[in-house]
């Protein structure tokens, strides 16, 4: 059994170019510590007057993710299924000073993730 992205994964990605928008992969962190400390070594504001938009990004990896990119000095989109968590984990990026919106997004809707990426790139 061959695993690949689902199709609207693979046309974000082709948005994300076009775009010039990041788009971040959760991958696995296993020493906590040591991937604080490599975080550190970026400038405060590499991601400056650059969108982030994490999927998944109201819990867990997802939110760890948003937040350094938030540090980092980027305007963080985070979007999943549950508006109650979203908006908690918005509100508090907001509060530790983050630029932050929550956005309702089912990812497994092709229509849906294409018309989010027109919505980013719309505002620029």
């Amino acid at each position: 059994m061959q695993v690949g992205l689902a199709p609207s994964l693979k046309r974000a990605g082709e948005f994300k170019k076009r775009l010039h928008l990041p788009v971040f992969h959760a991958c696995r962190i296993t020493d906590m510590a040591t991937a604080r400390h490599a975080t550190e070594i970026f400038a405060a504001d590499l991601f400056r007057g650059r969108t982030a938009l994490v999927t998944g990004g109201g819990t867990g990896i997802g939110l760890a993710i948003a937040r350094e990119r938030g540090r980092l000095g980027a305007s963080v989109v985070i979007a999943a299924l549950r508006r109650e968590v979203l908006d908690g984990a918005a509100s508090e990026m907001r509060e530790a000073g983050i630029d932050a919106t929550a956005l309702t997004l089912n990812i497994r809707d092709e229509r849906a993730v294409e018309a989010l990426f027109e919505e980013l790139g719309a505002q620029g």
